[in-house]
């Protein structure tokens, strides 16, 4: 499951969310804080539709076999 939003969501949530629904397995999750400091304003991730998800899909793919792996999300 490869997704890039345009809206907010909560991080906490989505990983609660798959977590029920990935079964068993290890679960491996970052979530981080930019500068606490109140110095940035806004982040812009500026991306191609279709081709982002699709290169994320071909790394994770490429994974899989790398390290043996029977799934990855």
């Amino acid at each position: 499951m490869i997704r890039v939003l345009e809206t907010p969501f909560d991080p906490a949530k989505a990983l609660a969310t798959f977590m029920t629904e990935a079964g068993e397995g290890a679960i491996a999750s970052f979530v981080g804080i930019v500068r606490g400091d109140g110095g940035v304003e806004a982040l812009t991730l500026d991306h191609y539709p279709g081709f982002t998800e699709a290169e994320i899909t071909r790394l994770v793919d490429a994974l899989i076999v790398r390290h043996s792996l029977s799934a990855a999300s």
